[in-house]
Order: structure tokens, then C-alpha cells, then sequence
């Protein structure tokens, strides 16, 4: 709504085609990449990213054959890396790639953006699928129908795969983050993984570390459900404690 699009506390950010890709970075061939960020567009999630101590990625393919099988076809990961490399040149000392001429509009953009302060690690909120397992193994092994529907579905839809790198792309930093001091930890992330997504009103609701079902016996998640968790998770500390690094499978209470 435009009462939250106005709120102080947030920034919308609306990149050309809806998305972070309009980028005009070519191959040697001469065509469009279709996923690299330019020069100017990497400067500008820079700024955004040094601005916030929190980032939530709803983003998704749409359903429309354009939307399936066109470019971006990355557009899940891609955005996810991207964020965490943004936040990795802040954390390591900003490295403007701005060239000579542009040098001075960054100084007059710097001068008016309100730079993060707090040393925590960036926390990162992203909606994930319960159509994708967690890497370690400790969801409930699938049926051998069911695995072999998903291998199908990341083999031939580009946005199936697009899920499963995006989750494969956080436990990777998962298994980072368990490794390093926290000093050291530049994003901590939760992604959170509803069932058959539906619309309604904000009703009780719980998140399980691991998967409760699989395809053939989905549960319900309520839209506005998936919206109050992860509003429960940038404002209370002690939810983002119980969930930082994690995978939680979110259900409609029965």
C-alpha cells in the first residue's frame, strides 16, 4: 500500500524491467549476458545495502512462459549473491568502481546516504520452497517419485533450478558462518519456506525446523502468515535468534 511504501523506515527500490539484470554487461560474442550487474547498477545496491541492516528477497519467476523460461533465468541467486557481495566491499572497506569521470557523483551521493553503523552481520530474509530440501539432510528423505519429479522439474524449468541454487548458495554461507568468529560474519540469513501458498487473513502459525511434508501431501500456508513471520523476524530480536542460518518450514496452524 502507498501508507507502507511511505514509511520512513523503508526504501522501494525499482530497477529497470522490475529487476536487478537490465544490465548492459555483453559477452565476447557480443550478446547480452542477461545476469551480470553493470558498473552503475552495482554502485547503486551499494549504497542501498550500506543504508540497511536488513534485506528481504520475496522475488520469483511469474507464471507465463516468458517468465519460465526467459532471462533473467537466474534471478533468484543471482540477486541473493549479489546482496552478499554488496555487503562484503562495505564490510571490507568500500571499493568504489566508479571510474574517473563518475567520481564526483558518488562523493555527492555518499554525502546524502546515512551509512550503517551497527557491526552486526546483515541480516538476510529470503521466501524460499518447501520443494527444495535442505543440503545437510536433516529434512525427512522424499519418496523416490517425488525425487525423481524434482530432478525432472530442475532439468527442464529454469525457475526450479533458480530455487535450489538460491538454497544451495545459503548453506554454503551457512556452513561459512559456522566456521568464522562473528566479527567475521558479514550476512546471517534465514530462508524461510512455506507449503501451498494461499490468501487470507493473519491466523496462528508455526515454523519447523524441518520439512513436515512433501508435494503429494502439501500443507497450507497463509500469504499474510508468511508476511507477519518475516516481520516477526527484522523486528524481534529473539525470533531472528531462534531462525539466523536456518530453514524454517512455515505452516498454517490446524
Amino acid at each position: 500500500s502507498d501508507d507502507v511504501k511511505s514509511h520512513d523506515n523503508l526504501t522501494v527500490v525499482v530497477f529497470p524491467n522490475g529487476h536487478l539484470f537490465a544490465a548492459t554487461t555483453r559477452k565476447d560474442d557480443g550478446k547480452d549476458d542477461g545476469n551480470a550487474l553493470n558498473d552503475s547498477f552495482t554502485r547503486r545496491l551499494d549504497r542501498y545495502v550500506r543504508e540497511c541492516e536488513c534485506v528481504v528477497s520475496c522475488l520469483g519467476h511469474n507464471l507465463t512462459l516468458k517468465g519460465m523460461f526467459g532471462r533473467p533465468r537466474q534471478l533468484c541467486v543471482e540477486t541473493v549473491r549479489q546482496v552478499c557481495d554488496a555487503v562484503a566491499r562495505q564490510k571490507g572497506g568500500r571499493k568504489d568502481i566508479a571510474s574517473s569521470e563518475e567520481e564526483e557523483e558518488q562523493k555527492k551521493e555518499d554525502e546524502n546516504t546515512t551509512t550503517n553503523t551497527n557491526n552486526e552481520p546483515l541480516r538476510l530474509i529470503v521466501v524460499s520452497t518447501e520443494g527444495v530440501s535442505r543440503f545437510d539432510g536433516a529434512d525427512p528423505k522424499r519418496g523416490a517419485l517425488e525425487r525423481a519429479l524434482l530432478k525432472a522439474l530442475y532439468v527442464l524449468l529454469p525457475p526450479m533450478k533458480d530455487n535450489v541454487e538460491v538454497v544451495r548458495f545459503l548453506h554454503e554461507l551457512k556452513e561459512t558462518n559456522e566456521t568464522s568468529t562473528p566479527s567475521h560474519r558479514v550476512v546471517e540469513f534465514c530462508a524461510v519456506r512455506p507449503s501451498d501458498m494461499r490468501d487470507g487473513e493473519e491466523s496462528p502459525h508455526e515454523a519447523h525446523a524441518e520439512l513436515q511434508n512433501g508435494l503429494f501431501d502439501a500443507g497450507n500456508t497463509t500469504r499474510a502468515n508468511v508476511g507477519a513471520f518475516i516481520a516477526d523476524l527484522v523486528t524481534k530480536p529473539e525470533t531472528w535468534a531462534r531462525w539466523r542460518n536456518a530453514f524454517p518450514h512455515l505452516l498454517d496452524s490446524k
